[in-house]
């Protein structure tokens, strides 16, 4: 039941829980007597300008989001100067709302290929690092030093209430002190929890004890010692239900919150009723039911493990697409766990406990490679895995520049990307260096900026990309180097009649029909194969995570209209709702979907990468053609 415990990636994440709860306990009691409980809310999620400026720019998060932070504590406490404490909550809505404005321009307009900030957003304490740690520990002792320095103006202040500034007990300098201490500790909180969760250890363990004690040292210590445990039990909640860590303490401090107030109200209603006095019995009943889920998810922590079979090779892939290939290869000799599930979008990704214990005892790891999985590194980093890491992508014979979305992709007029290179998809490609780079070393060799990472949406890439697989799992599993071998070839000849078939049916659209315009910019290796053009994407970057502007939506309509493109092409990982809008706006279809970064659930048309391909052949095809053609590819 304490295994959790052993793990080198809780035990950091207990680091830096223990690290944030001597500030964020201390500070969080001033937040709640002050009546800043909204402002820490606030100034946690103002960060995210901060956090699309540093992934735009190339510099680090946090130091983006304490600029924001402490930016919106100058704005809020020189609004608020000389003013009660109640106007704060005011004046934070409306410095909030202009730094979200900021944000979703430069999200939209200035950074839209760079906006990838979903980690800072929602945190994880399961990649915490040593950096981490340093800040956690380096605001919590310049919170304690500064609230032992003010402690005492801050008190009074907050007790005198509406009088403080009457009574000249409200001064700029300390207030503002207090402001830009909840910025710092929402700042260092963003690694562990993220921007939108950050008042879980803020505010809420704070307001949970205070109905309880009236001195404030025992308040701030039993604060303390409360945002402590529910940060740990959390964390290993977490671990053992494979739930994120942040949603979790985040559901946890406010269950407790919940039955700490409910069962305060009962306790002052029997003594406000007497005791000879009937009462109801609401919140005892309440507060059993939270009780009873509590235990429930103790109970349900404390199952079974239910490790692999030992006598498979244990292989960990990143994307729905690289683990069909890795279970096309290896068969029933792996034991294969994927991370990033059918159906979900790799750009939102936040790693579970399951992926990082999974990693831990993994021989082989496979990642897509070109920056769309770059998380990988820190997910076996803070799993100790030493297993050799194949990066796919970063080896493949073709690669595209990312980029701007409004060109060709390989169409108009010039039909030869439908001919080109056929050798390779038939599985003679004369380059098969995935010997000299399966482990991930590649010194100098960095294409996650400014390359196209969806290079498995052209099937001339994939047997390389199948032979580094094959070439991994026998260096780990020498003893059946025939299986893997055997199992390989075969699968490559599958792809190769995959590959002749898009060709053979693009072929017969005529080349000025082929203009197509996706969700968002994840089919140019496909485009370019097989001759098609992308005049636009819905989503103008390779991130989902970018949001279209305004301009953009306009500029794409006109384009949509004036290149007569007949079919809207949304991704079944996407939302639908801007593409089906863009359709109705201009008379094209968008009833096809495509796959694009993550196959379908099994079973489905694109539960396999041969499967999800042929789908968007035939969807794409019966799309420009109105449904009089389709794509019916044989041999797979």
């Amino acid at each position: 039941m304490l295994e959790p415990f052993s793990l080198p990636f809780v035990q950091r994440g207990i680091a830096e829980i223990l690290l944030l709860a001597a500030g964020a306990g201390v500070l969080g009691t001033w937040v709640v007597l002050r009546g800043l409980s909204f402002y820490a809310h606030g100034v946690a999620v103002a960060t995210f300008p901060g956090l699309v400026l540093a992934a735009g720019l190339g510099f680090s998060g946090p130091l983006g989001a304490l600029a924001c932070g402490v930016a919106f504590a100058l704005g809020v406490g020189g609004l608020g100067r000389g003013r009660p404490d109640g106007e704060h909550g005011t004046l934070t809505a409306m410095v909030l709302v202009g730094a979200l404005a900021v944000g979703v321009i430069l999200a939209s307009d200035v950074f839209p290929h760079e906006a990838s900030v979903n980690s800072l957003l929602f945190g994880s304490l399961l990649l915490i690092d040593d950096g981490d740690l340093v800040v956690a520990g380096a605001v919590s002792v310049v919170v304690l030093v500064v609230a032992l320095l003010l402690g005492p103006r801050w008190l009074t202040a907050g007790f005198a209430g509406p009088h403080a500034t009457a009574l000249g007990l409200r001064s700029g300098v300390p207030t503002m002190a207090l402001l830009l201490l909840v910025a710092a500790v929402a700042v260092a909180s963003l690694s562990a929890l993220g921007s939108l969760l950050a008042a879980a250890l803020l505010v809420v363990p704070a307001a949970t004890v205070r109905p309880w004690v009236a001195r404030m040292p025992t308040w701030q210590l039993a604060t303390v010692l409360l945002t402590a445990l529910v940060g740990v039990v959390g964390l290993w909640l977490s671990a053992r239900t494979n739930a994120p860590p942040g949603a979790t303490i985040a559901v946890l401090t406010g269950g407790l919150f919940a039955m700490s107030h409910t069962a305060h109200a009962l306790r002052r209603r029997r003594r406000d009723h007497g005791p000879g006095r009937p009462t109801t019995r609401p919140g005892r009943r309440a507060v059993g039911i939270g009780l009873a889920l509590v235990a429930a998810l103790g109970i349900s922590a404390c199952g079974d493990d239910g490790g692999g079979d030992d006598d498979r090779l244990r292989v960990v892939a990143t994307t729905s697409m690289v683990g069909d290939l890795v279970r096309n290869v290896g068969g029933d000799r792996v034991d294969l766990h994927t991370i990033i599930a059918p159906g979900t979008d790799p750009h939102e990704f936040e790693p579970r406990p399951d992926d990082v214990i999974a990693t831990s005892r993994a021989k082989v790891v496979v990642a897509s490679g070109l920056g769309l999985d770059g998380w990988i590194d820190d997910v076996r980093r803070q799993a100790g895995s030493d297993a050799p890491l194949a990066k796919l992508g970063d080896d493949v014979p073709h690669h595209r520049e990312g980029g701007g979305h409004d060109h060709d992709h390989g169409g108009g007029e010039d039909d030869h990307a439908v001919d080109d290179h056929d050798h390779a998809a038939d599985g003679h490609a004369d380059h098969d260096h995935a010997d000299d780079h399966a482990d991930g070393d590649h010194a100098g060799h960095d294409h996650e900026s400014g390359t196209d990472p969806h290079w498995w949406q052209d099937p001339t890439n994939v047997p390389t990309a199948v032979r580094a697989i094959r070439d991994a799992l026998v260096r780990a599993d020498p003893d059946h180097r025939d299986h893997y071998a055997r199992s390989a070839d075969a699968y490559l000849a599958k792809v190769g009649a995959l590959d002749r078939g898009i060709r053979a049916c693009l072929a017969d659209v005529p080349a000025k029909d082929r203009r197509i315009v996706t969700s968002h910019d994840a089919f140019g290796y496909f485009a370019e194969r097989y001759g098609i053009t992308v005049v636009g994407a819905v989503i103008p970057a390779q991130t989902t995570q970018a949001q279209p502007s305004a301009a953009d939506v306009d500029r794409l309509t006109k384009l949509v209209r004036s290149e007569g493109v007949k079919a809207i092409f949304p991704e079944s990982a996407v939302s639908p709702k801007l593409a089906e809008a863009l359709a109705k706006a201009t008379g094209a279809t968008a009833d096809r979907t495509l796959y694009g970064d993550a196959l379908g659930d099994p079973g489905s048309a694109g539960g396999t990468y041969l499967g999800a391909m042929a789908h968007n052949a035939d969807a794409i095809v019966g799309g420009i053609t109105g449904e009089r053609r389709g794509c019916e590819i044989a041999g797979l």
